[in-house]
């Protein structure tokens, strides 16, 4: 995979105290094809303009915290990828995906979302990474969420 600069996500962290930190960045790819005609998962095109809407992509989440509070949370990472049409119609809903939080410190995590071909129709999209925490002791609270805005990436029939 190409060594490319990744899209910061920006944080919003109420546990400010300096005793838990947590920063990150995410990146797009689009599933190229390998010389032998075949979509080879190793083989990806980060950072694409264009996406066919037969080809499978992917958007990579790597985030790390660290901190003495680190080992006193519990919940689950909430990861969302947003697809906002531009023109007249609304973007696909994409599933979120859940990650367990551990209470390991420091903890660095690598997680893709899925993106499989045939799920995005024709059309030029922004594209929005989210990423928010979960807790366990306080269901509805997120105290560290983030985003960053992947930019625009259009899908078309090829």
């Amino acid at each position: 995979m190409a060594n490319v600069a990744l899209n910061s996500l920006s944080f919003e962290n109420v546990l400010t105290t300096g005793a838990f930190n947590v920063s990150g960045a995410v990146n797009y790819h689009e599933k190229v094809m390998a010389p032998n005609g075949t979509y080879d998962p190793d083989v990806t095109n980060p950072n694409p303009a264009s996406v066919q809407v037969d080809q499978d992509a992917f958007v990579r989440f790597n985030w790390n915290q660290n901190g003495i509070l680190t080992t006193m949370l519990a919940g689950k990472w909430k990861l969302d990828v947003f697809f906002e049409q531009m023109g007249p119609s609304e973007g696909p809903a994409i599933p979120s995906k859940l990650v367990p939080y551990e209470s390991v410190n420091p903890k660095n995590y690598s997680v893709d979302v899925q993106i499989p071909a045939g799920t995005i129709s024709e059309g030029l999209y922004r594209v929005t990474a989210r990423l928010m925490l979960l807790p366990t002791a306080t269901p509805g609270l997120s105290p560290i969420c983030a985003f960053t805005d992947l930019g625009l990436i259009q899908y078309f029939n090829g």
